[in-house]
């Protein structure tokens, strides 16, 4: 089956090949480096020279589902969007070893699943920031594996977007979002709503069973308002507040078939002043508060209800000590609570301060040098990095070390109910990582597309210790520390533009694995492999890719033990349009030939599905 799709998305990029170019001399005539990455705020500029790459919209906004879809085509990267959440770097496995942002405000909470995506709006958003490897030094605890920093953008004209999405022979995703920016263009205000049946024909390949997955119905209703403000030349402050609320069934696995409802209310509001005190010295100071409520069965015996906040203070200042030395010093402040059915009827609390610093010097004009460390209250330890970075453009060489950490969460500690047994002697996880890397990139040109060849590989080792994992005994579970696990691997891509044509490939080689049981960690395929082929053809960008997961591995929630999932290979089928004045159009098949996936046990993954968006500015 693998070397049948494979070969037919050999076939159909030989096919675009034979596609009359008509847009040639338009599109050589495009400026350099039309599409251009958001100015990251102060408090995302603490990682300096750590972020692995700029991942622009258009590669990852999926209007047909979640993120998630486009992320497990980015190498060393695993994402699933059913069952509970999880988004993995090189083998972490657990949704809260990775730090989620949007636009440099941390989105995990002390109740250890992970960011809320409720969160993220995609819909007004630019372009990612991505880590892989430990943050913890820039961004504390949940960085263990790296971090993603979804960034904001500005919109420069009132805008209007709708989706319709179709999925197992039932019209499904339907969205709207509107955008509106006030005053200078730097304020705006956004509204977005999604309803989506989720009823999609599946099949499970550790079940061997299939049919209809009905009963996941969902609901989605998001409003933002950004600002940035400037009062005269030195003083800035900016503003972001998101509300969101979603409703929605969930129909539990195939093992445990329990039909559930879910509501839930999340809010963020972010307020980060900068100064320019002098010109060597500017500080920042960000209040930053996030809420989520949660409840679930309403009405049923079995209802339960959540709470978790976060309160935080981040304070920066950035001394630049002389032209080839800045000193950045920074401290963090957070105060989280839990309150939850499931912990009793108290509210537990837990507070983090931490200070740290980074040092990047400018050795010569080609190397340059990132030491940094911070200083963990609640643990009384250090965690340190050091990147070593030499540019001779086009070309970067990077040697990264770093050490990342993760303190169990409050619910793994207090959490007791009929199935789950707290530990509160949990130790933090911890993890240190080596990288050396190489990358390749002579310039782009309109939408993306390179001019001539661009590579990137990767070598990488990464050794974790005291990881928590989850004990099964007699019907009920627990966290445990177990042990040492490490993960080493390679990533390697190349892409080559020319003219209107794009060719690229990328394999990530990832082996994770438990030291004391010799166990493969969950949800670590060893080989992943991306083709795609674009072309711009007149005023529209068609692309196919290509993606392909090996056998890995997850544990049955019955048993306890390891289970073999299948490999995967899905061929995608996207278009949207360029340069049009005040239209784009998006259209799509993901998973064209209808390829089971299952990415957990039990919870099989949406199939084949279509899409098509309009956006409209006025």
């Amino acid at each position: 089956m693998i070397r049948r799709l494979s070969a037919i998305s050999v076939a159909l990029s030989l096919a675009f090949a034979f596609v009359p170019a008509i847009a040639n001399a338009q599109i050589q005539n495009e400026p350099v480096d039309v599409v251009t990455a958001s100015v990251p705020s102060t408090f995302s500029e603490r990682a300096g020279f750590w972020p692995t790459e700029e991942i622009g919209n258009e590669q990852l906004k999926s209007d047909s589902s979640t993120l998630n879809d486009r992320w497990n085509s980015v190498p060393g990267i695993q994402a699933r969007e059913n069952g509970s959440p999880t988004f993995s770097i090189r083998g972490s496995a657990q949704a809260d070893r990775v730090l989620k942002l949007f636009d440099g405000s941390p989105l995990n909470m002390a109740d250890g699943v992970g960011g809320s995506d409720l969160l993220i709006p995609t819909e007004i958003m630019s372009n990612v920031a991505l880590i892989k490897g430990p943050a913890s030094v820039f961004y504390g605890t949940s960085a263990m594996a790296g971090a993603v920093d979804h960034r904001l953008r500005f919109y420069d004209d009132p805008t209007f977007s709708g989706t319709l999405g179709e999925a197992g022979g039932l019209l499904a995703e339907k969205r709207a979002a509107l955008i509106v920016p006030l005053a200078n263009k730097k304020t705006q205000v956004s509204v977005f709503a999604e309803q989506n049946p989720q009823s999609w024909l599946y099949q499970s390949t550790t079940t061997n069973r299939n049919g209809r997955n009905d009963g996941n119905a969902k609901s989605l209703y998001r409003a933002t308002a950004a600002s940035d403000l400037h009062f005269g030349s030195t003083t800035a402050l900016n503003v972001r507040a998101v509300v969101a609320k979603s409703t929605g069934d969930s129909s539990g696995s195939l093992y445990f078939p329990i039909h559930s409802t879910i509501d839930q209310t999340a809010s963020l509001i972010s307020l980060e002043l900068k100064k320019q005190i002098s010109s060597t010295v500017q500080a920042s100071a960000k209040l930053l508060d996030t809420r989520i409520w949660g409840l679930y069965d309403d009405g049923t015996i079995s209802q339960s209800t959540s709470f978790t906040t976060r309160t935080s203070l981040f304070a920066d200042v950035n001394v630049a000590l002389n032209d080839s030395l800045l000193l950045k010093s920074f401290t963090d402040t957070s105060l989280n609570s839990l309150a939850a059915s499931y912990v009793g009827s108290s509210r537990y609390y837990e507070t983090d301060f931490d200070i740290g610093q980074t040092l990047e010097a400018s050795i010569t004009p080609q190397i340059s040098l990132q030491p940094g460390y911070r200083y963990q209250s609640r643990y009384g330890q250090f965690f340190k990095s050091l990147a070593a970075i030499f540019s001779s453009s086009p070309s970067t060489f990077a040697l990264k070390l770093g050490e990342g950490y993760r303190a169990p969460s409050l619910s793994d500690r207090f959490g007791n109910f009929s199935t789950f047994i707290a530990n509160p002697s949990l130790k933090a996880e911890r993890s240190w990582t080596s990288e050396i890397s190489w990358n390749y990139e002579p310039g782009r040109r309109f939408s993306g597309f390179l001019k001539g060849y661009s590579s990137k590989a990767s070598l990488y080792y990464t050794n974790y210790s005291d990881l928590v994992d989850t004990l099964t005994t007699g019907g009920t579970f627990t966290k445990i520390n177990s042990g040492e696990a490490r993960a080493y691997g390679s990533e390697l891509s190349v892409a080559y533009g020319y003219r209107v044509w794009m060719f690229s490939a990328a394999y990530n080689y990832l082996n994770a694995k438990s030291v004391s049981s010799g166990e493969p960690l969950r949800l670590s395929p060893e080989h992943q492999t991306v083709f795609s082929v674009a072309q711009i053809f007149g005023p529209l960008l068609i692309e196919a890719k290509d993606t392909l997961w090996s056998p890995f591995y997850d544990r049955d929630p019955a048993t306890g033990l390891l289970k073999k999932l299948d490999a995967w290979n899905t061929l995608d089928l996207t278009f949207r349009t360029l340069a049009l004045t005040n239209w784009e159009f998006r259209g799509g098949i993901y998973n064209l030939f209808d390829v089971p996936r299952e990415l957990t046990i039990g919870y099989p993954e949406p199939q084949r599905r279509l899409y098509v968006s309009a956006e409209r500015s006025f």
